[in-house]
């Protein structure tokens, strides 16, 4: 049996958002027209990955027959999907919608500046660590979650409301 050292001990814990967090995060959006604002506000009420929200084309975004706008997820040229559960349909609500409404759907990506089209893919570790920190600046915590920690807070609001396992499987593309 190999030995592996720290295993099982290296595990990074996400901590989700306190409601407290959230409140601040969303006043503060309200207040900002950015396009960090933007892609924050996404993450917030979507529980995307920064990597599916960032590679956002105008073409993702979707009306259903009664309006509502929504994103239908699925790969393109620049942006890959963590596994095939990661395709499927995320409703805009919230801050993402304000978000998604607030954009230029008449461009093809949603955030272009973070497009390398040398390389062939979306900037995703900058735009992570630009979220990170004007997270940490808002909430004034250099200990704060992570851009990540959306995926786990939105975990975490559906199971309080007690949505069925399915439907955690099918917003945030788990296996």
């Amino acid at each position: 049996q190999p030995n592996i050292p720290k295993l099982g001990k290296d595990k990074v814990v996400r901590v989700p958002f306190s409601n407290n967090e959230m409140d601040v995060l969303r006043d503060w959006v309200q207040d900002s027209d950015t396009i960090i604002t933007r892609i924050i506000q996404i993450l917030m009420d979507t529980g995307m990955r920064i990597g599916e929200a960032v590679g956002l084309s105008s073409s993702d975004i979707k009306r259903d027959d009664n309006g509502l706008l929504y994103i239908r997820l699925k790969e393109n040229e620049y942006r890959r999907l963590k596994n095939d559960n990661s395709e499927r349909n995320i409703p805009l609500v919230g801050e993402a919608l304000n978000a998604v409404t607030a954009l230029d759907l008449n461009q093809e990506w949603l955030f272009p500046g973070y497009l390398d089209t040398i390389k062939g893919e979306f900037k995703s570790t900058s735009t992570s660590n630009a979220v990170n920190k004007r997270i940490r600046t808002i909430l004034n915590n250099k200990q704060s979650p992570t851009a990540h920690s959306f995926r786990h807070t939105m975990a975490t609001r559906l199971r309080n409301v007690e949505a069925p396992p399915d439907t955690l499987r099918d917003i945030l593309g788990w296996k």
